[in-house]
């Protein structure tokens, strides 16, 4: 089964589980995914928001996000959680 295409804000984004970011650039213990193909208006706040919301993507927190450009880093609190 495929996974549904992901959108924020009316874009569709792409998400990778990031297996390849230089350690000091993020708690590498912890699950990291990488977004690109950002909409302008996406700032941290609303992307730690968005992947928060329980309703689509359970209960997992966010412990971080590093936007750059059009593209974020998004570091997750639970080492165990599915991502």
């Amino acid at each position: 089964m495929e996974a549904s295409p992901l959108s924020i804000r009316g874009t569709e984004v792409i998400v990778e589980r990031a297996s390849e970011i230089p350690k000091d650039e993020v708690d590498s213990d912890l699950p990291v995914i990488i977004v690109s193909n950002l909409p302008d208006d996406a700032d941290e706040d609303y992307l730690e928001m968005f992947f928060e919301n329980k309703r689509k993507f359970g209960d997992v927190g966010v412990a971080s996000v590093q936007l750059e450009g059009k593209s974020a880093i998004i570091t997750f609190t639970d080492p165990n959680g599915t991502y």
